[in-house]
């Protein structure tokens, strides 16, 4: 998605999809996506009007995040992976997850997540 002050949002056209990521980036823990901070990712030209436009940098839901941490937590000192797909095959799926009222939002990004994992073989 590209912001535009005359067009509002808009999407990158599909011909300009997938929008690949600079390879140099500095992750510098400053707050804020490291994207934000690049010019040459951020400054682009609006799809439908050709006037300046900003693309978009936060690229992430938060409960996507939470998802992928949550099959993190039971294997937390793993150093070469996200988590060790027997570990995680032992603890879940769980059958009960308590947190704050957002709960239903993040149980389905976690459902659809470990779903994911199992389709492209990441939980085997």
């Amino acid at each position: 998605m590209v912001h535009c002050e005359r067009d509002g949002v808009v999407p990158v056209p599909e011909d300009q999809l997938p929008v690949l990521l600079p390879e140099k980036i500095a992750i510098t823990q400053q707050g804020g996506s490291p994207l934000a901070r690049m010019p040459e990712f951020v400054d682009v030209t609006c799809p439908k009007c050709g006037g300046p436009a900003k693309r978009e940098t936060d690229t992430m839901d938060t409960f996507v995040d939470s998802s992928w941490y949550f099959y993190r937590y039971p294997d937390a000192r793993n150093a070469t992976a996200p988590f060790d797909s027997a570990i995680a095959k032992y603890w879940f799926p769980i059958d009960q997850y308590i947190a704050a009222l957002s709960t239903p939002s993040c149980t389905s990004s976690t459902r659809a997540f470990g779903r994911a994992s199992c389709a492209t073989s990441a939980l085997l």
